[in-house]
């Protein structure tokens, strides 16, 4: 596949994924402007803090990845090379509080492989209740 055909399909995936997720692109983008206007609850933004540790050392990373020559990509931008979202930025998947790691979704997709560890999975705010 030429370089042209493989980054239409790579960003034509991405496309397809995000209007399956839009509900979580948009949550994500709520969080992340909570965040940057500094109104959201303590838990939460350590929540946040933590993912985006676990996504910047983690081998399924693009960046690391393509550090380490296993993975090239047309993407332009720092993802998870298991789901393509975007990550380590302002409005990115480790602010969907909702959401669970990239591997989740590759673990479901792909059965018959061995499962990767899902490193974090949805956020709930602790009540006093609970």
């Amino acid at each position: 596949m030429s370089g042209f055909l493989k980054t239409i399909k790579e960003y034509t995936e991405v496309v397809i994924n995000g209007i399956k997720n839009g509900d979580k692109i948009i949550e994500a983008l709520i969080i992340g402007a909570k965040a940057r206007n500094e109104t959201i609850d303590p838990e939460s933004l350590a929540e946040i803090l933590r993912r985006k540790d676990i996504c910047a050392s983690c081998p399924f990373n693009s960046d690391n990845a393509k550090k380490e020559g296993l993975y090239r990509s047309s993407l332009d931008y720092q993802h998870c090379i298991l789901c393509q979202c975007r990550i380590g930025g302002g409005d990115t998947k480790e602010y969907c509080l909702s959401c669970t790691c990239g591997a989740q979704a590759f673990n479901e997709a792909n059965p018959h492989l061995k499962p990767i560890e899902v490193k974090w999975k949805p956020f709930e705010i602790k009540t006093k209740e609970q």
